[in-house]
């Protein structure tokens, strides 16, 4: 069977060079998997995230075409981000402005989007601004059926809310 070897996100692309062989014994359960009697497809591509050490299911994998994701720049608060790596699996919330005030007041806020992965976080090596305080840019990987709602969300001045989901990648390693 064909195991990872390193990361792949959804929607990126899993080179060959990221995948070993395993051999393993799963029965009748072995067609659900990558044999590793073949070398991976140049244009293959996740359509989940694939964590390294894992089996790879077929149904993680197809072509740039069955990926239905876009990256989507959600605006948050830059403490939040800076726990977050590219790979991150995270719940997005997303608190509407109350427009009935005059103030900067929010509603309640509600679960837009489950399981979203993390592609990009700020560079903070530079020391430079923005990703240890105020407000910072995380690349977020968004099926195209949420992208409309999200991006008016933002729009419209919403706060949104990254929440890492248990036992995600994270910059602290938790």
């Amino acid at each position: 069977m064909t195991v990872a070897r390193a990361l792949s996100g959804t929607g990126q692309p899993v080179p060959q060079k990221d995948v070993k062989r395993g051999d393993v014994q799963l029965g009748v359960d072995g067609a659900r998997y990558v044999a590793a009697d073949h070398d991976i497809a140049a244009n293959t591509f996740a359509l989940r995230d694939v964590r390294p050490g894992e089996l790879l299911p077929r149904t993680a994998l197809g072509t740039k075409a069955d990926v239905n994701l876009k990256p989507v720049s959600v605006p948050v608060d830059g403490g939040g981000a800076a726990q977050l790596a590219a790979g991150s699996i995270v719940d997005v919330w997303v608190n509407a402005k109350d427009r009935s005030s005059g103030a900067d007041k929010f509603g309640s806020p509600v679960k837009t989007l489950q399981g979203a992965t993390v592609a990009r976080t700020p560079d903070t090596s530079g020391g430079g601004l923005g990703a240890a305080s105020g407000t910072t840019a995380v690349q977020v990987m968004v099926p195209d059926a949420g992208v409309q709602a999200l991006i008016a969300a933002i729009d419209q001045g919403a706060r949104i809310t990254l929440v890492p989901v248990p036992g995600s990648p994270t910059k602290a390693g938790s």
